[in-house]
């Protein structure tokens, strides 16, 4: 998932790699001799990111926000996979989210597999965090004239007509188009991040057999 997308922050993706939460959210990453502050660059310079900035839309944040907060209060240990491709590659991840014994919430990342796709086959991608939609017939939203996509955030499937399906499956059903002619270039697909139903439901149930858990215990 990237930064106002998904983790991890960027595409220069590590097997694996984790990052921290502190009491107040601020966000922190192992550094050379420690831990040191996340940051993102203002035009006044650096300033400390917060836990909430790395996700591009309200669902997903809440979501991880209540992941955070289970894990705080019940010292719940909780994972589940996800994914975070790229343009060449399907990524698969795991997470797993613990606190530290220093009062620090460590989520911590490890790659599983990484599927290049077909030859000839990428998958561009512009991420839209805010904006306006209104409904389209291609059952997508739009933004200034533009088709923009649902992708989960979890799986990264694409919603297309009330359907989630693989970015592959767009392609071989022809619901998506790398060229519309031969002489363009590949195309980028506007997405905008969310949750499907199923990734929801998984996580949700993790935090819900946490949670029954700890009343028992």
């Amino acid at each position: 998932m990237h930064a106002n997308q998904s983790l991890p922050f960027d595409d220069s993706l590590k097997q694996e790699f984790s990052f921290f939460v502190d009491e107040s959210d601020a966000l922190f990453v192992q550094g050379t001799e420690g831990l040191e502050p996340a940051t993102r660059d203002t035009e006044s310079g650096p300033v400390q990111m917060l836990f909430a900035e790395i996700f591009a839309d309200a669902k997903t944040a809440n979501l991880f926000n209540s992941v955070l907060v289970q894990v705080r209060q019940g010292r719940s240990i909780l994972s589940f996979p996800y994914r975070c491709d790229n343009t060449t590659h399907c990524l698969f991840f795991r997470v797993q989210i613990a606190a530290t014994r220093d009062e620090l919430v460590e989520f911590k990342n490890q790659m599983i597999a990484s599927d290049p796709r077909p030859s000839g086959v990428t998958w561009n991608r512009k991420i839209i965090p805010a904006f306006t939609s209104d409904s389209s017939d291609q059952g997508a939203h739009t933004n200034n004239g533009a088709v923009v996509y649902e992708t989960c955030s979890l799986c990264c499937r694409v919603s297309f007509e009330d359907t989630w399906y693989e970015y592959q499956e767009l392609i071989d059903q022809e619901h998506w188009s790398l060229r519309p002619n031969s002489e363009e270039e590949t195309r980028v697909m506007s997405c905008k991040s969310t949750l499907c139903a199923t990734c929801e439901s998984a996580v949700n149930q993790r935090l819900s057999d946490a949670i029954r858990y700890r009343m028992v215990a």
